[in-house]
């Protein structure tokens, strides 16, 4: 049997699920022409047949595909990929073991098992397995900001999804929710899931990001405290997070979806001078954020997306992947120590964002824009970024260069 040529990943999994149901213990290197098919599909494959399989009572361990597909053994994050996979689903069964079971089997990945994991549950009370842990986190929103626009949904197909194993169940208000991208980062596997606040009736994406199993009481309560900060920034560019909980060893952020395109799809076809002002706008919601000593975290071309109405929208404040990761290796319960370092990450972000676009940009005149922009900012200033917006935005105002005025 053979996939379908040039087939997606999704695709992928599609026809494994059908090929399953004809062949449900075969290996699934029988059920595969290795060849055709690249590494990360291979690993992703992989992961979701020891997923089923585990599911349908088939003690399958991530060895037993590390034998079958020698190429994924050569890469540790392959290993590791198919690790995560395990320690998912057996969390998911009940079938949970302590961290001596997986180091003993890969004890030169004993670090990243530990990073990847976090099977040592933090020192706190458990959580009632029938409450809601969004519940009291349920009202991170600012009062009287617009909702975003959502489209019908067309958008996003419900076979668009991806069928693994998350570490924190979606609250039930947020209904037919499904796994829409995943991926493995420094810190463990992050997930984005899609879904549909009933209660507001609009798209709602969480995002799922691992945290470190050090993390005590204190801490998770001040990382919630700063979500909550950051929920009450009033700038209408700016998406709040909804809701946030940590579980699990995990934190999740709930947010609207914002249907559009993201700033790093527009590309060379628009008018260089229209993509900076859109960074012009940018630099006011960061900069109203700043001045509450709320921060975002993530400033990067695929954060700023631009909805059917053009109006630019900053998403995931406090749900970047990297951004916790800087965070939490500075990390200090009293905000006044950090606030420094996360706004010069903010405006360090803008800048990257501003000088791309000028250096990208076929317009030799641009390149001065990024010293004249930037010069003598400090990056630690409540007021940077408003300070490079206003730069901005004077430049952007000035006539183009050798243009006559038609008045004297």
């Amino acid at each position: 049997m053979t996939p379908p040529e040039n087939a997606s990943t999704d695709q992928l999994i599609s026809w494994l699920a059908s090929c399953r149901q004809s062949h449900p213990t075969e290996p699934l290197s029988e059920l595969l022409d290795q060849a055709s098919i690249s590494l990360p599909a291979l690993v992703e494959l992989a992961a979701v047949d020891l997923i089923g399989q585990r599911r349908d009572g088939h003690d399958r361990l991530t060895e037993h595909y590390l034998e079958q597909f020698p190429a994924l053994s050569q890469s540790e994050s392959c290993v590791l990929d198919l690790l995560d996979a395990e320690l998912c689903v057996r969390r998911e069964l009940g079938e949970q073991q302590d961290l001596t079971f997986f180091i003993h089997r890969f004890p030169q990945l004993a670090d990243a098992i530990r990073q990847l994991v976090h099977l040592e549950q933090p020192p706190s009370e458990p959580l009632d397995a029938s409450s809601d842990q969004f519940l009291l986190q349920r009202d991170l929103t600012v009062a009287g900001q617009a909702q975003p626009r959502a489209t019908s949904g067309s958008d996003h197909q419900q076979d668009d999804s991806i069928d693994v194993p998350i570490p924190i169940k979606p609250p039930e208000w947020m209904v037919a929710a499904r796994c829409i991208a995943t991926a493995f980062g420094e810190s463990g596997r992050y997930w984005l899931v899609l879904g549909r606040d009933t209660q507001r009736g609009d798209t709602v994406a969480m995002k799922v990001i691992p945290l470190p199993a050090t993390l005590d009481r204190t801490q998770r309560t001040r990382i919630l405290d700063l979500c909550e900060l950051t929920s009450s920034v009033a700038h209408p560019d700016w998406v709040s997070p909804r809701i946030a909980a940590i579980n699990n060893g995990h934190l999740a952020v709930i947010r609207p979806w914002i249907f559009g395109n993201e700033f790093s799809q527009l590309g060379v076809q628009t008018d260089p001078t229209e993509r900076l002002a859109t960074l012009v706008r940018v630099a006011y919601s960061l900069a109203s954020a700043h001045r509450i000593g709320a921060t975002h975290g993530s400033v990067i071309a695929n954060n700023v997306v631009l909805d059917h109405q053009s109006k630019v929208n900053l998403i995931d404040a406090v749900s970047g992947v990297s951004g916790w990761q800087s965070y939490l290796r500075h990390w200090s319960n009293e905000f006044a120590q950090t606030i420094d370092q996360r706004i010069a990450r903010d405006t360090t972000g803008l800048m990257r964002l501003i000088a791309d676009q000028c250096v990208n940009a076929d317009k030799p005149e641009l390149l001065e824009w990024i010293s004249r922009v930037v010069r003598g900012v400090d990056l630690h200033d409540h007021d940077a970024c408003a300070m490079i917006g206003e730069r901005l935005q004077t430049l952007l105002d000035q006539p183009p260069r050798g243009q006559r005025r038609w008045w004297r």
